[in-house]
């Protein structure tokens, strides 16, 4: 170990540039050294916290008893130790005697990091963990680096990070700050601490994506390494962790096998405690759940053995300090499967009361509190509700439905609190948990409502379909709308969008690196660091931005959706909203608003839906033949049936609004086929579209279309800015040729006929020229190649002029960008398509530009055929001439184009891919000439009055 000493003393100054840079607060005087004892790093190198924290704790007594009051300093390192070893009691003795020592002499920086992270580990064990991880944060960034024990304890506290961000639920950051912990660790050959690491990452690997072979590699290093220090206690975790894995991915035997050994190794440990079983009992209960469901053979044999390993692990949970809320729910769970309700529900209320006090334990109408929110309280009230609902559908007592849905109400609204909490990476994973929820809410409301006809249920269950979907990007409307509120309020948002832009700008580099495989090693490790230094700055900024203005934030949390009637105040006359909700592919819940109605459909969707939604698309054919004729009219005219002949829209209705969900948002409404009946000839344009009935829009959520028809301004726009990179040369991409756009040339010239276009073409068509033409009030035309990323979408892109540095435009830049331009028209393949998000919808470019404040924009749902597009664009721009609103000059343009297109061009696949989501109203311009009138006006009076006067002068 000593040598292991030794190593580390000559990785230090790496360690200290590569953790301490950027991230120091204290003042130059506050910059003191301190190092414990050998011995005690020794065993910190270790990983042996409390056996560090019990010999410091036993030598500082001594010397105390001796008359040395020279520790103060080490009494906060015992109190550190023993909060990191996970002994509270002992580290709150620890800390009061370094307090009591230490009276009102200044601490260094060291001393003021090491007390931030007591504070932060007492407030995980109180279950506040965002407000553990902002501590934490914090304590990083005013540690001094100095020494060997400061970054141990960046170590130390990057690994807490994991902990709390995974008990939060956010993965993605977990798994960064996991990453660090082991980085560190790895470089200090802390054998021990690297393993642990290993197991966590695996854990937090296998929530984000449960096929991800990292999580298997991972435990099996892991399990290597604590099988070479011969660490039992270790060994039987990881198999426990194993068997997780093979339980989530269904293999039920495998992974009791693994439970099994598990246990075995523990009761293999001499003076082994039955209590550290706790975790590996639980599992067992859950394998026997699990295998109830799945396994018809002895299924009251398995619950029954389920329930026996679950109340077995709460026994010795009420002989630890753990909290057993976990334990309360999986019993009241297994009475559930039983049909005993009564006994399930006063289970789960024991639950609520473990995490919320002022809930009562006894009553199953108390509910904990709001501010208590938690992830795990917010899940575990829906629970309670869920098991409400059960016992109306067995006994049919309305007033357990009133209960459930009241309880769920208020673990909804936790739920929307708890948003903020999570990153921008792991709030689909947020979106897709939630929404099991939100639906089960909105069904029981649905059943009041049907049981007592009264319409606050329907209004209810409205809001609910709301409050379901797109939850990010309505995050990001109120982000902007608070931006645009507090503008003046300070320099914090300033500094902000400028480490968001040095951020985007470091990602975008490191994209080009791994492309073109010309950078080493050592420069894309130099990348990641950058961007890992200022990433940390960012979320030490925003942390004291949240602390310091608390108003921004309730701005956009604050909102728990939109009643049905500030929902109606928006829709115009003849216009109505197809609000979809989807889950598991099956349960399919449509409301129909309009200016003076409300109605609902709820029924099952046939089986395989998203199969017929792909062969739909894939349907989507430049050919045309007899066979993709006739298949094209069966899907299409299927779909029309399931998503809207059964709605009945009434006839006065001649604009939709579509708020899609699920696989539902990869379909353009236009294309559907009102009836089967088929032309004599292969003819695409003689089919009956929906398109030719109504004029039709998409919105992404109700706060959306809210806050696009709430703007009453006069929506205007000076002159239009078209972007064509490539009307004279096409590109390579990878393995890939992109070719000329030949037509978007001619898509130009057409636009400038209609109205005062700028022409951007070639090397002039750049990023930096974009950006600036999307602040402005100009519409803003852009032909180009788009590029999907299906497997990183936040990587995909629009290609720009490729003779910079960066002629690419990925999503993630859009995320920090403030859009003013009335209208964005993306003339580029698959611009609405990217990777589906359940609860939050498609992930794609023009998502993108959403989050960024554009509140209308045309995008393609497949890639685009550029000479049928170009047509279509001409004839909207003529249309919006004519002053068509947005809407009905797309429904004519489409028209128009099947109209005088011949046989071989009127397939949907070269009309129907272009879409309009966002705002409809009617745009209108002056071609900068209305602010001519009033100054040419006034000269030309004033001339008039002038020569007036001198002609009468003349006169006399």
């Amino acid at each position: 170990m000593t040598a292991k000493i030794t190593l580390y003393i000559v990785l230090i100054s790496i360690l200290i540039t590569r953790y301490g840079d950027g991230l120091h607060s204290a003042s130059a005087e506050q910059q003191i050294s301190y190092q414990p004892s050998p011995d005690i790093i020794k065993l910190l190198l270790e990983g042996k916290r409390p056996e560090a924290a019990r010999n410091l704790n036993n030598r500082l007594l001594t010397e105390s008893r001796e008359g040395n009051r020279n520790s103060t300093r080490d009494w906060l390192s015992c109190a550190v130790f023993w909060y990191l070893g996970d002994s509270t009691g002992l580290a709150q003795q620890a800390y009061n005697i370094y307090k009591d020592s230490k009276g009102v002499l200044p601490e260094s920086a060291d001393q003021l990091a090491d007390r931030a992270l007591c504070y932060a580990i007492r407030l995980a064990s109180e279950t506040k963990y965002k407000s553990a991880c902002d501590t934490l944060v914090n304590s990083i960034s005013i540690r001094p680096m100095k020494t060997m024990y400061d970054s141990l304890m960046v170590a130390e506290s990057f690994r807490c990070l994991g902990r709390y961000y995974k008990k939060t639920g956010d993965g993605h950051e977990s798994l960064r700050f996991f990453e660090r912990s082991l980085e560190i660790n790895r470089k200090m050959n802390r054998d021990y601490c690297t393993a642990d690491d290993l197991t966590n990452m695996s854990s937090v690997l296998f929530t984000i994506n449960k096929k991800n072979p990292l999580a298997d590699s991972s435990l099996q290093e892991a399990l290597d390494i604590f099988t070479r220090i011969n660490d039992l206690p270790a060994i039987s975790n990881v198999y426990n962790e194993m068997g997780v894995l093979e339980v989530g991915r269904d293999s039920m035997n495998q992974g009791l096998l693994y439970f099994l050994k598990s246990l075995a190794v523990k009761n293999s440990i001499p003076n082994y405690k039955k209590s550290e079983a706790i975790t590996v009992l639980n599992n067992l209960g859950s394998v026997y759940y699990y295998k109830y469901h799945n396994e018809k053979p002895q299924k009251v044999k398995y619950i029954d053995s389920s329930g026996i390993y679950y109340k077995r692990a709460l026994g010795y949970v009420k002989e630890t300090s753990l909290n057993p809320a976990p334990y309360y729910i999986n019993i009241g769970i297994n009475f559930s499967v039983k049909k005993d309700f009564d006994r399930c529900i006063d289970y789960f209320q024991l639950a609520l009361a473990s995490l919320d006090p002022d809930c009562n334990p006894n009553d199953p109408d108390s509910n904990p509190h709001v501010n208590a929110a938690s992830p795990r309280l917010a899940d575990y009230t829906s629970y309670k509700a869920h098991a409400f609902d059960k016992r109306y559908r067995e006994y049919h007592d309305i007033r357990d439905l009133k209960k459930g849905l009241e309880t769920y109400l208020i673990s909804l609204d936790m739920m929307d609190t708890l948003r903020y909490l999570y990153s921008f990476d792991s709030k689909p994973l947020l979106g897709k948990e939630f929404k099991i929820h939100f639906f089960q809410a909105l069904e029981m409301a649905l059943d009041i409502y049907k049981e007592t006809a009264d319409p606050r249920y329907l209004d209810q269950a409205f809001q609910l379909s709301g409050r379901n979907k797109a939850a990010t990007l309505n995050e990001f409307i109120r982000l902007n709308a608070a931006r645009k509120y507090f503008t003046g309020s300070g320099t914090w948002l300033m500094k902000e969008d400028s480490l968001k832009i040095k951020i985007n700008d470091l990602q975008s580099q490191r994209i080009a690196q791994d492309e073109s495989g010309e950078y080493s090693e050592s420069e894309r490790n130099l990348l990641n660091q950058s961007i890992t230094r200022l990433t940390d700055e960012l979320r030490s900024l925003q942390i004291r931005i949240r602390r310091e203005n608390p108003d921004f934030y309730q701005m956009i949390y604050s909102n728990r959706g939109y009643s049905l009637d500030s929902i109606r105040e928006t829709l115009q006359s003849g216009e109505a909203l197809l609000d979809y909700t989807m889950i598991n592919d099956q349960n399919l819940i449509v409301f129909l608003l309009t200016k003076d109605t409300l109605a609902y459909l709820r029924e099952k969707v046939p089986p395989g839906f998203p199969d017929i939604v792909k062969k739909f698309r894939d349907g989507m054919s430049y050919k045309v033949s007899t066979a993709i004729f006739n298949n094209y009219i069966s899907i299409a005219s299927h779909l029309f049936n399931v998503l809207v002949a059964k709605i009945r829209i009434p006839d006065s209705i001649n604009k939709l609004i579509i708020l899609p969900d699920e696989q539902i948002g990869f379909l353009p409404f236009e294309a559907l086929v009102t009836d089967t009946v088929k032309p004599k000839i292969s003819d695409f344009s003689r089919l009956n579209y929906l398109n030719r009935k109504y004029a039709i829009s998409y919105i992404s959520s109700h706060e959306q279309l809210y806050r696009v028809r709430r703007n009453e301004q006069k929506i205007e726009f000076s002159s239009i800015d078209a972007y064509a990179p490539f009307t004279e040369y096409g590109i390579r991409l990878g393995q890939q040729d992109l070719p000329t756009l030949k037509y978007s040339k001619e898509e130009m010239r057409l636009i400038a006929k209609e109205f005062k276009t700028q022409q951007i073409k070639g090397k002039r068509a750049s990023e930096e020229n974009l950006l600036r033409s999307l602040t402005t009030r100009k519409i803003v035309h852009i032909s180009t190649h788009g590029v999907l990323n299906l497997e990183n979408p936040v990587e995909s892109r629009l290609l720009l002029n490729p003779s910079r540095t960066d002629g690419n435009f990925y999503l993630f830049e859009m995320f920090s960008l403030k859009i003013e331009s009335p209208l964005i028209i993306l003339n580029a393949c698959n611009t609405a398509i990217g990777d589906h998000q359940p609860g939050e919808g498609i992930m794609s470019m023009a998502r993108g530009f959403q989050f960024a404040g554009a509140s209308s924009l045309i995008t393609t749902l497949w890639p685009i055929d550029d000479r049928a597009s170009a047509r279509i664009s001409s004839l909207f721009y003529k249309n919006l001439r004519k002053g068509m609103d947005r809407r009905e000059a797309l429904q004519s343009a489409k028209n128009n184009y099947l109209d005088e297109s011949p046989m071989n061009l009127s397939s949907p696949f070269f009309w129907a891919s272009l879409v309009l989501f966002g705002d409809t109203e009617k745009l209108t311009t002056d071609n900068g000439l209305s602010k001519m009138y009033l100054p040419a006006g006034l000269i030309l009076l004033s001339t008039l009055i002038f020569g007036l006067w001198l002609y009468r002068k003349k006169r006399r």
